[in-house]
């Protein structure tokens, strides 16, 4: 009799594994990793806004997560947007890797995906907010583009590699 209700106990908690990893990242997500991004934003703002006041050719919009550097042209404006890492994206991906089961590596290379490609985007912002306008559509192209599509991808991948270890092959 024991036996059989400690059999269920683990069967239980066995099931109730992923929502209970989903609420304990959820809750990280929230009190960890976004006040550490608005610190950045908050660390890198000044500076920005001293270089941008240097140079009457830009403007700056901030929020909490993003900066919007708009380039004053004689013909034109145009908006670039840089965002940190780690932003939205990066909690749907995780969640939806923890939901689908997925394996450590694939947790791995998404917090090294958004970490390399939030360090490229935070340098190619510094170039072209400081000597070369052009590296902020590099900056650009990876906060709007590049991240949501590497992070989604990740879990699409994920979930395919575990479909095709789930399958058995006719001999």
């Amino acid at each position: 009799m024991v036996i059989f209700r400690t059999r269920n106990l683990f069967q239980m908690l066995k099931l109730l594994r992923k929502p209970i990893l989903i609420i304990l990242f959820a809750l990280c997500y929230f009190v960890l990793i976004r006040p550490a991004r608005a610190l950045v934003i908050d660390y890198q703002e000044p500076k920005v806004t001293e270089l941008v006041q240097q140079d009457l050719v830009l403007s700056l919009d901030e929020s909490s997560s993003s900066v919007a550097i708009v380039f004053l042209g004689e013909n034109e404006h145009k908006k670039y947007q840089y965002k940190t890492s780690f932003g939205s994206y990066f909690l749907f991906a995780t969640l939806l890797l923890i939901g689908i089961g997925a394996r450590r590596n694939e947790f791995f290379f998404l917090l090294i995906t958004h970490l390399s490609l939030g360090i490229i985007s935070t340098v190619m912002m510094w170039v072209g907010v400081s000597s070369f306008f052009g590296a902020l559509t590099i900056s650009d192209l990876i906060s709007r583009y590049l991240l949501p599509l590497s992070s989604f991808l990740i879990v699409a991948l994920a979930y395919s590699q575990k479909l095709n270890s789930n399958v058995e092959f006719d001999e």
